[in-house]
């Protein structure tokens, strides 16, 4: 199924554009966190990894759903003025 949608996203681009990939989108996604002060262990887990050592064990990864809902919405708004800001609106 990505790979469908890839291909059209990939016929939606300039043919000068640079190939990406996924980990590019994810990547993205990390510096955006970066950029909105996002504490680390609530970026590295809305990557999808996990939270490393000892807190890894005692930290209840739940705990962090509402920082995570938090991070990805920056992103999405982020990604949003980008859209914006390159279309002109």
């Amino acid at each position: 199924c990505f790979h469908q949608i890839k291909a059209d996203l990939d016929a939606m681009l300039p043919p000068d554009m640079p190939p990406w990939d996924l980990h590019d989108l994810r990547r993205t996604a990390r510096k955006l966190m970066t950029r909105a002060k996002v504490p680390v262990d609530v970026a590295e887990l809305t990557l999808g990894h996990s939270i490393k050592g000892v807190r890894g064990i005692y930290d209840d990864p739940a705990e962090y759903r509402a920082g995570i809902d938090d991070a990805l919405r920056f992103v999405a708004v982020e990604i949003q003025a980008t859209q914006e800001g390159l279309s002109g609106c």
